[in-house]
């Protein structure tokens, strides 16, 4: 029993240390090589116009080249205030070096919380808290996110972190904030809180949203002019054409938007509301919010609204921390499936790429699916939408997760 338990922990330590060093070369190759950060550009460039007085959905206001105004919320302005003092390369730095400390800090509250995270010196490693998290940073998600210069590694650390801290004006903040940053995370979790009877958070949360996307007018913004243009803008960018639609853009996208029968595509998220709905039905008498309920909720939002690959680092520390479960109660199946779940999405997107390629060529000319392309490569013209399709089966699986959960445990995040 001695040699297995030593044996165990020596697998952990090997893992801990491979994954460490995928997250340290993926860090890496973002500051050597890739330095994207596309979205925070936008962010940034729509916030400093914003604060100088200046119509940010004109492109002539706007200081750096975009072939159209950024699809970017005005209210970020309120929480992108500080980064628009810095030049937008240095502002970039600091936002990736807070998108690491913020992942730390995410896993850390999670197992502390939770208490997963066992005492000692060694409690780091034996835990599973330093694996996980090393998982989660070589993930492709986080690496897309943090490429890109995405704001949703802090939207899910709102969103997660609400349900385990205890002030109850740190909870207000973090709802409000993770709106601002990407309101398209709540149109499923909101409803959770509120019908879990946190109806207090969501109605001060959602006072505080407008406060947040009332900032503009400090500058001198006209709200009703500025935000007519903000909506002109997303209506041009989600059009049939438009990069934020599957046919325009869809090479990495999640939702069930790649269904080009549209009978097909409405049935298949109202499918997803009733599952949602009988979810809640289901765990009706639950005071607390169970982790199930949530990562279930997550991979259901992935797929009713707009999505990106890098949007799943909402969903994948719910499924670490799941695998953490299951291994301790020896659930070993459980554990197994969810982790072959997160391993897929450890895998290169060149790699996922090149599958969706493949497989896209047997399916040219269809009328059910539809196929994207990839602009940055241009192999990639009739892309299968290979991460849509994991995604349902993640949902599927989550589904089952929660309907097998064991209503007794006090695996709840509140």
């Amino acid at each position: 029993m001695l040699k297995k338990i030593v044996y165990s922990r020596k697998l952990v330590y090997c893992a801990t240390g491979l994954f460490g060093f995928i997250a340290l070369a993926r860090l890496v190759k973002v500051l050597i090589k890739d330095r994207n950060f596309i979205d925070f550009l936008a962010y940034y460039d729509v916030s400093k116009t914003v604060r100088t007085g200046l119509n940010p959905y004109i492109l002539e206001n706007l200081s750096h080249q975009w072939g159209e105004p950024p699809m970017v919320f005005p209210g970020y302005s309120a929480l992108f205030y500080p980064f628009t003092f810095l030049s937008s390369d240095a502002a970039g730095y600091v936002f990736l070096l807070l998108n690491a400390v913020i992942a730390v800090g995410l896993f850390y509250l999670l197992f502390k919380k939770k208490g997963l995270m066992n005492k000692g010196k060694t409690g780091l490693l034996d835990s599973g808290f330093l694996l996980s998290l090393f998982v989660f940073m070589s993930s492709t998600p986080y690496f897309a996110s943090i490429n890109h210069g995405q704001s949703t590694i802090f939207v899910s650390f709102f969103l997660i972190s609400l349900l385990l801290i205890r002030p109850f004006y740190l909870k207000v903040i973090f709802f409000a904030a993770a709106a601002v940053l990407k309101y398209s995370m709540l149109p499923l979790f909101g409803p959770v809180l509120f019908l879990k009877k946190r109806h207090k958070l969501c109605i001060c949360s959602f006072v505080l949203f407008l406060v947040f996307g009332a900032v503009p007018m400090v500058f001198g913004h006209n709200l009703i002019e500025l935000y007519s243009s903000y909506v002109d803008n997303i209506f041009y960018w989600v059009n049939i054409y438009g990069f934020n639609s599957y046919e325009g853009g869809g090479y990495n996208m999640l939702q069930l938007d790649f269904i080009a029968v549209k009978w097909l595509q409405i049935s298949a998220k109202t499918l997803c509301g009733a599952i949602f709905i009988y979810s809640l039905y289901l765990s009706r008498k639950d005071k607390d919010i169970s982790m199930h309920l949530i990562f279930l909720t997550a991979c259901l939002t992935m797929l009713i609204s707009y999505h990106r690959l890098y949007d799943l680092v909402f969903i994948l520390p719910f499924a670490l921390y799941l695998i953490n479960i299951y291994l301790r109660k020896q659930e070993f199946f459980k554990a197994a499936v969810t982790a072959g779940f997160v391993g897929f999405f450890i895998v290169p997107e060149s790699i996922i790429y090149r599958a969706a390629e493949f497989l896209g060529s047997f399916v040219k000319g269809n009328s059910i699916v539809y196929l994207t392309s990839f602009n940055g490569a241009q192999q990639y013209q009739h892309m299968f939408p290979v991460y849509p399709i994991v995604c349902i089966f993640l949902s599927i699986w989550a589904f089952y997760l929660f309907v097998a959960r064991d209503k007794n445990s006090q695996n709840s995040v509140e």
